[in-house]
C-alpha cells in the first residue's frame, strides 16, 4: 500500500506526527511518503518571535525545492510553495501524486490550500483522502465567543473556513480529530460534517518515551537529576516547547509553585524557548532548558518512576 502525508511543514528535530507516523508505517509495510513544502516549521508566527525562538533548532535551510530524501521508514518530498489570498499553496502538488500514485491521501488540516488542493486531484488518482483537525477551542477565539451566527466574525468564518472545509469533506473518507474539542471546533467552525469525524488520540512513541527499565536509564536519570538540582524524591512535572503566551506553560509554572508552598515535593523542568522564559525560571523550583532534538527528549523524561511529564 502506499500513503501519502501532506504537511505544511517538517521540523527534523521535533517529534510531530509527520515525523513518527510514517516511520511506523513503513516498519509495517507501508510505502510511506511525506510531501512538504520549503517553509519554516514555525511561519505563521511573528517572525521576530519565530527567530528568536527556534533559531539554530528549527528552521526551513535544509528543505530544499524538488529534491526527495530517504528517511527512517519513508521518503520525504520537499515542494516549492507559493502564497495565494495570503495563505501557502504547494506548487507541484498535482505532478507529484502523479509520480507517487498513492492509494491514501492524509492531509493533516481540513481547511487551508492544502486539503483543498487534495481534494481536487482526488477523482484524477482515485485515492482514499483523510483529513485532520488540531485546532484546539483554547487557540481558536471563535470557540470562546457567544456569537450570533450572522455576526461579522462568524459570517466571515463561514465563507473563509467552513465553506471550503465542507467542499473539501464531500471528497473525504473521515476527519481525524485529536480531541473532543477539536472535533466540536471542526464542525462548528470548518464545514466538517459531524458524521466524518473520528476521534484518534495523538500517540507516544514508546521507543523514546517510556519508563525507566534498566540499570543504565536508572544512572542517566540520578545523573540529570543532579545536573538540574532535583533530589530523589522530587517529583518532576515536564513541559517541552514554545514558552509562547498561546501555549501559556506559566500555567504550570504558577501551578508548581503553589504546591511547592503548601509543602509538597514538587518541581518544573521546562524545555524550550520563549517569550515566558524568565517568568517561569521566577517561579519557585522551576527551571528552564534549552531545546533538545526529539530523539535526545526521552533522556529528558527519565526523571524517574515518580515523575509525571506533559508533552505540547
Amino acid at each position: 500500500m502506499r500513503v501519502v502525508l501532506l504537511t505544511e511543514v517538517f521540523a527534523r528535530n521535533m517529534g510531530y506526527l509527520e515525523n513518527l507516523l510514517p516511520k511506523y508505517l513503513g516498519r509495517l509495510g507501508v510505502d510511506a511518503h511525506v510531501v512538504t513544502m520549503d517553509v519554516s516549521p514555525y511561519h505563521p508566527m511573528n517572525a521576530k518571535e519565530s527567530k528568536e525562538t527556534y533559531e539554530g533548532f528549527a528552521d526551513s535551510s535544509d528543505l530544499v525545492p524538488g529534491s526527495v530524501e530517504t528517511m527512517p521508514g519513508f521518503t520525504l518530498h520537499v515542494l516549492p510553495h507559493k502564497k495565494v489570498l495570503g495563505h501557502l499553496k504547494m506548487a507541484g502538488l498535482r505532478r507529484k501524486l502523479a509520480s507517487i500514485r498513492p492509494e491514501i491521501v492524509q492531509a493533516t488540516h481540513v481547511i487551508g490550500w492544502i486539503p483543498l488542493q487534495a481534494a481536487i486531484a482526488k477523482p484524477l488518482f482515485s485515492y482514499k483522502l483523510f483529513t485532520a483537525t488540531h485546532f484546539h477551542a483554547s487557540v481558536f477565539p471563535l470557540a470562546q465567543k457567544n456569537l450570533s451566527t450572522w455576526s461579522k466574525e462568524r459570517l466571515r468564518c463561514g465563507i473563509t473556513r467552513a465553506i471550503p472545509g465542507w467542499l473539501v469533506s464531500q471528497a473525504t473518507e473521515k476527519c481525524y480529530a485529536i480531541t473532543s474539542d477539536c472535533a466540536d471546533v471542526a464542525v462548528r467552525f470548518f464545514g466538517v460534517p459531524k458524521a466524518k469525524i473520528e476521534l484518534c488520540s495523538l500517540g507516544v512513541d514508546t521507543e523514546l518515551f517510556h519508563t525507566i527499565s534498566n540499570e543504565i536509564e536508572d544512572q542517566v536519570s540520578v545523573q540529570l537529576r543532579q545536573r538540574l538540582g532535583f533530589s530523589e524524591s522530587d517529583i518532576v512535572c515536564i513541559y517541552t516547547g514554545r514558552f509562547s503566551e498561546e501555549k501559556n506553560p506559566l500555567l504550570l509554572a504558577k501551578a508548581i509553585a503553589e504546591l511547592v508552598r503548601l509543602g509538597q515535593p514538587f518541581r518544573g523542568l521546562f524545555v524550550g524557548n520563549g517569550a515566558q522564559a524568565k517568568a517561569i525560571q521566577s517561579c519557585s523550583r522551576c527551571v528552564t532548558h534549552p531545546f533538545v532534538p526529539v530523539h535526545e527528549l526521552g533522556k529528558v523524561s527519565l526523571q524517574n518512576r515518580r515523575s509525571s511529564a506533559i508533552y505540547r
